[in-house]
């Protein structure tokens, strides 16, 4: 007697899956493609939430200690050429290591989804804090300054007929010019100082 084995032949459906965020946004990344196997605690997606777009960038201590949260602050997006308005949401109470700066955090405001999709995380800005009223800066020629170090360098003062070397600190930059802690108003610096010059040399001030 002869057996016969019947094959029976089945579809399988593929179940569709629906994942839901527990948070509005837009995708900043997927990290797995359609018809990949997924294992428990894969990484899926990132969302962005837009209603917490920041800008963050470092000031230095005396700047730090001037800035608190609540005050208003414009944002320059290098990438887009918009200014967007925000506010200081945190200063962060401890200064980096290397650069002996504090990091300053401004939440942006009104930033719609579209608006959104245009900001990329990394992207360069300008901000501008509303610390009160101005206060005076001095400025000297960038070619001044030699042994720079971070935010750290030093110059060569004219006192009279004789050089004086001392340590400044640098602030923001202005086209061939950069601001300096530690200088007054009025003193004379050698514009563009060679290595052979020494602290106590005599000097000609050229006209």
């Amino acid at each position: 007697m002869k057996a016969e084995k019947e094959l029976a032949s089945a579809n399988i459906a593929l179940a569709e899956l629906t994942i839901r965020s527990a948070a509005s946004g837009i995708v900043g990344a997927r990290y797995l493609e359609e018809g990949e196997r997924v294992k428990p605690q894969d990484k899926i997606l990132s969302i962005i939430d837009i209603e917490s777009l920041y800008a963050i960038f470092p000031v230095r201590e005396k700047d730090a200690l001037r800035i608190e949260k609540g005050m208003s602050a414009s944002v320059l997006i290098d990438g887009t050429g918009e200014v967007k308005n925000g506010f200081v949401d945190l200063v962060y109470p401890q200064a980096d290591s290397q650069s002996l700066s504090f990091l300053v955090r401004v939440l942006l405001r009104d930033i719609g989804i579209a608006e959104a999709g245009k900001l990329k995380p990394g992207m360069f800005a300008r901000v501008t804090v509303n610390t009160g009223p101005p206060s005076a800066s001095v400025f000297i020629p960038e070619s001044a300054v030699f042994n720079q170090k971070n935010n750290e360098g030093n110059v060569f003062i004219i006192n009279g007929r004789s050089l004086s070397e001392r340590k400044v600190f640098l602030g923001v930059s202005h086209g061939e010019e950069r601001e300096v802690v530690g200088i007054n108003s009025g003193e004379l610096v050698v514009l563009r100082p060679d290595s052979d010059l020494r602290e106590g040399m005599n000097v000609t001030v050229s006209e």
